[in-house]
Parts: C-alpha cells; sequence; structure tokens
C-alpha cells in the first residue's frame, strides 16, 4: 500500500468514523428539545437514572473487548483467516460472559434491589426493557469493523437505525405518560443497531477454525483491557448515580442529563478519531514505522487544537441562550451545568488520543489502568463531597476536576516518550482564532438578546462565530485549514474544467 493511498484511507476512515460517533449521540440530540418538553425534567431525569444503572451490567458484559478487538484485528488485519478466527473466538466469549451477567441482572431485578421508590417511573416493567442493553452488548461488533478500518460500513448501517429512531420517537412518544413508549423505542433501535451489524459480518470475515482454548485466553486477555474500559466509563455513569442517589429528584437528575447530553455530543465529536487512532497506531507499532508514528501524531495533536479550542470558546458564549431555547424553558438550571461541564470539551479528548496514540498500541495497558482507577476513586470522592454542598453543580464540577487530573497523569507519565502539544503555532493561531470568535458572538448576543428570541441569537452567534473562525484561520494561515482548502478548491478547479472540456 502506497503512502498516498494509505493517508486517503485514514483521512476517509477519520470522515467515516466521526460520521459514525454523530449518529451514535445525534439521535437523544435531535429529538432532546422534544422529549423534554413531553417528558419534563422528571422524565428526563428517570431515564438517566435507570439508564445508569443497566450501564453497569453492560459495561461487565463488554469486559475489555472494544480496545482488545480493535488492537488484536488490527494487528493482523492483511491475513485474512487468522484475524477471522479470533473475530468468531471472541464472538463466542463474548456471548458466554453475555448470557452470565444477564442471569446476573435478571436475578437482582426480581430480588428487588434495582427498583428504587424515589424514581416511581422506573417500575420492573421498564428495567426488563433497559435489559436488552444487555444483549445489545453481545450484538455489538463495533471492535471489528474499527479493527479492520472499514468504518463505512458502520456509517451507512447507522443513518438508516437512527432515522428511524427518530421517526419512532415523534410517533409514540408525545406525552408525559408515554415515558414507558420512549424506553422502548431508545432500547429496541440499539439493539437492532448492533443486530444489523451481524448481517453485514459476513462480507467482512471468513469461515476459519475455532479453538475453544483461545476462547478463553482471549476472555483473560481481554480482562486486561476491561479495567481501563471500565473506569473510563464508570466515572460519568458515577456521577450520575451519586447525584440520583444524593439528591432524590428526579427533576434535578433531569437538568444534570441535559447539560452532560449537551456537552457529550461536542466532545465525542472532537474524540471521534480515537478509534481509528487505536487500529492505525497498533498497526503503525507493529510495523515499526517510526516516522508514520510521529507525523501522524503531529497531524492529530493540529487537529485537537483546530476543532476543542472553537468548541469550548463556543459553548460558553452560546450557552445562556441556547441551552434553555433547545431544551425549554424548564430546563434554564442546566445553564450552570454547562458551563461548570465545559472544560471537559478540552480535557477529555486529549487523555482519550494520548491513550488510543501511546498507551494501547505500546501495550501499557497496566498504567493505564492504574492512572484511571486513580481517576475514578478521586471523581468517586469529589462527587460525593461536592454533590452533598453543592447539588448538580458540584457533580459538574468534580467531573471536570477529574478530566484535569488525569490529563496531568497521562501527559505527565509520558513525557519522555511522548510529547501531544507539539503544534506551538496551530495553538496561538487557533487560541487567538477562537478567543476573537467569542467576542464576536459575546457582542452580537449583547446587541440582540433583548430585541429576539433565544433560539434565533443561537443561530446567529453560531453562524457568525464559525465565520470569523473560518476567516481567522485562513487569514492566520493555519497548515491544516489551508491545505484542505486549497485541495476542495483543486478538486472543484478539475471538476470545472472536465465540464468544459
Amino acid at each position: 500500500m502506497t503512502k498516498t493511498r494509505t493517508t486517503r484511507n485514514l483521512k476517509a476512515n477519520l470522515i467515516f468514523n466521526v460520521v459514525y460517533q454523530v449518529l451514535v449521540l445525534i439521535t437523544p440530540f435531535i429529538v432532546s428539545p422534544y422529549v423534554a418538553r413531553v417528558l419534563l425534567p422528571a422524565g428526563q431525569g428517570s431515564y438517566s437514572y435507570g439508564n445508569s444503572i443497566v450501564s453497569y451490567f453492560c459495561l461487565a458484559a463488554g469486559l475489555g473487548f472494544a480496545n482488545y478487538g480493535t488492537i488484536a484485528i488490527s494487528k493482523c488485519r492483511d491475513d485474512r483467516k487468522k484475524y477471522s478466527s479470533i473475530i468468531w473466538e471472541m464472538l463466542i466469549g463474548k456471548g458466554l460472559l453475555t448470557g452470565v451477567v444477564l442471569l446476573l441482572y435478571l436475578a437482582l431485578l426480581f430480588g428487588g434491589v434495582l427498583v428504587s421508590p424515589g424514581y416511581p417511573l422506573n417500575t420492573l416493567e421498564v428495567y426488563l426493557v433497559f435489559g436488552l442493553l444487555i444483549l445489545f452488548n453481545a450484538a455489538d461488533v463495533t471492535f471489528i469493523f474499527q479493527g479492520l478500518e472499514n468504518f463505512s460500513s458502520l456509517c451507512y448501517r447507522n443513518i438508516f437505525i437512527k432515522v428511524l429512531n427518530i421517526a419512532l420517537i415523534f410517533l409514540f412518544v408525545r406525552q408525559s405518560t408515554d415515558y414507558m413508549n420512549y424506553v422502548i423505542v431508545m432500547t429496541v433501535c440499539s439493539v437492532v443497531s448492533a443486530a444489523s451489524t451481524l448481517l453485514i459480518l459476513p462480507r467482512n470475515v471468513a469461515k476459519a477454525p475455532v479453538s475453544w482454548r483461545n476462547v478463553f485466553l482471549h476472555l483473560r486477555q481481554s480482562l486486561a483491557f476491561f479495567v481501563p474500559t471500565i473506569a473510563m466509563t464508570l466515572s460519568p455513569l458515577l456521577s450520575k448515580t451519586l447525584l440520583g442517589s444524593l439528591v432524590v429528584e428526579p427533576d434535578i437528575s433531569g437538568y444534570y442529563e441535559s447539560a452532560d447530553k449537551l456537552v457529550s455530543i461536542v466532545t465525542a465529536v472532537i474524540a471521534s478519531v480515537n478509534a481509528v487512532l487505536l487500529s492505525r497506531m497498533s498497526y503503525l507499532y507493529e510495523q515499526k514505522d517510526e516516522k508514520a508514528i510521529r507525523h501522524l501524531t503531529a497531524k492529530i495533536n493540529e487537529l485537537y487544537l483546530v476543532l476543542a479550542l472553537p468548541a469550548f470558546f463556543g459553548i460558553l458564549a452560546v450557552n445562556p441562550f441556547f441551552t434553555p431555547a433547545f431544551f425549554g424553558d424548564a430546563f434554564a438550571s442546566s445553564i450552570p451545568l454547562v458551563t461548570f461541564l465545559a472544560p471537559k470539551i478540552l480535557l477529555q479528548p486529549i487523555y482519550n488520543i494520548v491513550i488510543s496514540i501511546y498507551y494501547l498500541p505500546n501495550g501499557k495497558v497496566s498504567i493505564t489502568s492504574v492512572f484511571l482507577v486513580i481517576g475514578m476513586a478521586f471523581n468517586l470522592l469529589a462527587t460525593y463531597l461536592l454533590t452533598t454542598y453543592f447539588s448538580a453543580v458540584g457533580t459538574a464540577l468534580a467531573s471536570s476536576l477529574t478530566d484535569l487530573l488525569l490529563v496531568a497523569l497521562y501527559l505527565g507519565f509520558a513525557h519522555k516518550d511522548f510529547r501531544f502539544f507539539t503544534a506551538g503555532d496551530a495553538f496561538w493561531k487557533s487560541f487567538d482564532a477562537s478567543l476573537l470568535m467569542f467576542l464576536v458572538c459575546f457582542f452580537v448576543s449583547q446587541l440582540l438578546s433583548s430585541r429576539l428570541s433565544g433560539l434565533f441569537v443561537s443561530i446567529l452567534m453560531i453562524v457568525l462565530g464559525g465565520l470569523t473562525y473560518g476567516l481567522l484561520l485562513l487569514l492566520f494561515r493555519e497548515t491544516l485549514v489551508v491545505n484542505n482548502v486549497r485541495l476542495v478548491w483543486n478538486k472543484i478547479r478539475s471538476l470545472l474544467h472536465r465540464r468544459k472540456a
């Protein structure tokens, strides 16, 4: 494979994975204004709490297959027979583990452990529907396509499922008493999404021999990735569960859920390169291609700066107008929560990217686990203390402080062998452009807030802010932006010349 083709494939996979990650989160984002107004904060909070409970079981059933599977498959993706055997063996192991976890979930549910009187909407029947998400975990084979760097299959498949999900919500969730319908639609669409991936699996995987010894070997090796996986996912889940337990008011959980959803979507888009990076970096480390590793690291560093800085400043500027306009006036209490969660947009992608391009490909799983466990313990203590005194604001602050701690740990430990912030020039160009964009948005809001609705002010701020940032980067001649604009312009010129000919 030539360098040009490899670069082109990487760019395509990055684009496909960004689209995929957006589609995974876009359904709740698109329907949130509607659902928030129909189910109200109590319904939103009940769904957030119930979903956080079943997520613990999904984590246990998933073990560490997501990252372990991606790395194991990417290392031998040139050998179809070998990676096919690995895939079938991991699917068998994943299915067995899911069965055990599902039995445990049902035992606890019928034993009366999971149902909480503080959340009357989350009945036994609701938790039975939530339990289908554990089956979704067994059917989810996303890691296979990530390991093979075949993101187009994931993207195309999700478009139809997500559109169907949105249509079903608008069709069956029309009043506050339709909470059960909302749970069913969200859960079943997740399961169908995973099951549809299995249908296209035979096109990518061949028939291959399976060894039961290897099935249990993969389970054991996946366990090493379980700690970083569970620790990384547990922190936000613990935040929601502790908030729901310490402040037993579904409305408060609803405010936090909406704020976290808004920040998480922005963060997920920025960090969406992770799956591609983990697969590509594992392959490059296996090939011992140091030059390609350094080049890719520099490019990702620049891409992060170009995306994260304007996203952070932008959400701070638009939040006071966008949040109540988007979720409804009943969610005005989410405004300060978005502000305290906003630093996660800068912090979370850093340690996620560093883990994907340095720690996991280099086999530093143990130190990754140690840092994430430290972060999880800190988050647990900080959330408990701050939530007790400051309610949901304390929960949001604890979450951002946890991310700050993790960034310090990961960058501090790796500073001798690995430097993430290598593009100083790109930083200042992105920072200056983002700051000027923020000032433009602030001026627009002060000028028009008393004359237009919050929704129109938000739209104007987003449009003008985006145009300002893009034009400033071109004016500052930021390399990544200039190169891509030049590439697009050359393609347009080429098409025009062909039509004239």
